[in-house]
Order: structure tokens, then sequence, then C-alpha cells
């Protein structure tokens, strides 16, 4: 499961969840997306920044915050 942060042409923004990647554009280009606020069929996804787990990265800041 991927999500994605997305945007219609009012800039109405929201986000939604897809199976994979190609599911989004599959979906947009048979205009099967919607807005959920103006129910627009024109949606881009919106650049996001990925989400990185670092194992030593926590273990060093719950050692910072027992201190």
């Amino acid at each position: 499961m991927i999500k994605y942060k997305l945007k219609c042409e009012h800039n109405h923004e929201f986000e939604s969840w897809f199976n994979e990647s190609k599911d989004f554009d599959n979906l947009r280009k048979k205009k099967m997306l919607e807005c959920i606020y103006c129910s627009s069929n024109k949606i881009d996804k919106m650049i996001m920044a990925p989400r990185i787990s670092n194992k030593r990265l926590q273990e060093n800041n719950t050692n910072f915050l027992d201190k």
C-alpha cells in the first residue's frame, strides 16, 4: 500500500491510499479519481517526503531523551 497526498484543480488537498503507484495513474487516466471536497476529476499527486525508519537514529534519540 502507498499513500499519496493529492490536490485537485481548485487546490483542495487530501490523502488517499493505493495498492501500487501505477494504480493512481490508471485511475487518473480513467477519470475515476475525485476530489473529496468538490468532486473535481482533475487530480495530481503532491510532492511528499518518504518516511524513513533508522533504528540507530531512533536509539540515539532515545539516549538523548534519557539524559
